[in-house]
């Protein structure tokens, strides 16, 4: 969640926005496409967040890289906060808003780790358990990672769930440390 209390406010005024026009789905896939772009490159997000940098200069940055890939609410909404000079907390103000907007929906993200890539089939129990302990619909970010060995590490928020066999194998070797189960 943005610690900027100017981003939290956009953002929650940027999903009001979205929903009295009922563009809830258009506005997420523009702040999807924007975040992307500002994923794919440091060099935006300085830009965008440089002081020294004219507002009419990140104005028609903004204008070349976004106005025919956005909607025009959308597109209008990022302008009027260019023109206040809240450029600076734009990447915060998307990331808040794909939060406030999951949070509405009922919709939780998941980073799941694997220890190799899970097919549908596979995956699909996993989502079952998760939404049904969460009580919320799941949706994943998957990650392969070798050393795990087996099962999976999910993190939702701060909350970590560890069924990796690599985690398994440290529980038996620190209980065998301990003086844990014998072999009479």
């Amino acid at each position: 969640m943005a610690v900027n209390k100017v981003a939290v406010k956009y953002a929650r005024s940027l999903l009001d926005f979205a929903e009295e026009r009922e563009a809830l789905q258009t506005f997420s896939k523009d702040v999807d496409f924007v975040l992307h772009v500002f994923g794919q490159t440091d060099e935006v997000k300085r830009f965008f967040k440089n002081p020294i940098i004219k507002e009419k200069d990140k104005a028609a940055v903004f204008t070349s890289l976004f106005k025919e890939r956005v909607s025009n609410e959308f597109f209008e909404f990022v302008s009027l906060m260019i023109r206040k000079g809240r450029e600076n907390v734009l990447e915060e103000v998307l990331l808040s808003f794909v939060e406030f907007k999951n949070e509405a929906l009922g919709i939780v993200p998941v980073a799941l780790t694997t220890s190799y890539p899970l097919s549908s089939i596979e995956l699909e129990p996993i989502k079952i358990a998760f939404e049904k302990i969460l009580n919320k619909k799941v949706i994943f970010t998957l990650s392969v990672d070798e050393r795990l060995i087996g099962g999976f590490v999910a993190k939702c928020g701060d909350q970590i769930y560890d069924a990796s066999l690599q985690h398994q194998l440290v529980l038996i070797k620190n209980q065998l440390r301990v003086g844990g189960p014998s072999l009479n």
